[in-house]
């Protein structure tokens, strides 16, 4: 599991709170989950310039673990991760964190078990705005994670 940061753009602005001080606007925690480096620098670059926290695992496994102890308020999975599948991940998510798949390979019926589970489906090649417009869609009203 890599733990990307996004240095200063993690720290969005500052506002006064109860007592006077201040308090520190959190962004939404993303997982992002694929067993291609490229995939996975390619959404980091794209979702932290975006503002967003965004941590990358290579595969299910890690992925899971990051799921359970990481607290990702978003989750990003391919479907194709070596011999497991993301669909997978998204049934070891008792949390019910949203989610979106992944898959450079039209396919109906996973698309709609990937529905099912309650994700959203996205094609490859990924389109940043495209992705980015789904991203604030699934995190609009969702709270940030704690620190």
């Amino acid at each position: 599991m890599s733990n990307h940061r996004a240095g200063a753009i993690l720290e969005r602005g500052r506002t006064a709170g109860a007592g006077g001080e201040a308090i520190r606007h959190v962004p939404h925690k993303i997982l992002v989950v694929d067993d291609e480096d490229g995939m996975r620098t390619f959404l980091f670059t794209i979702l932290t310039h975006a503002g967003y926290d965004v941590v990358t695992a290579e595969g299910v496994q890690v992925g899971s673990r990051a799921l359970d102890e990481g607290s990702p308020d978003l989750l990003i999975t391919d479907v194709r991760l070596g011999k497991f599948n993301g669909l997978q991940l998204l049934a070891m998510n008792p949390r019910g964190v949203p989610a979106i798949v992944m898959t450079g390979y039209p396919d109906p019926v996973l698309e709609a078990d990937a529905r099912q589970l309650g994700a959203r489906f996205l094609l490859k090649p990924i389109e940043p705005a495209r992705l980015l417009t789904l991203v604030a869609e699934l995190l609009q009203n969702r709270p940030r994670s704690a620190v």
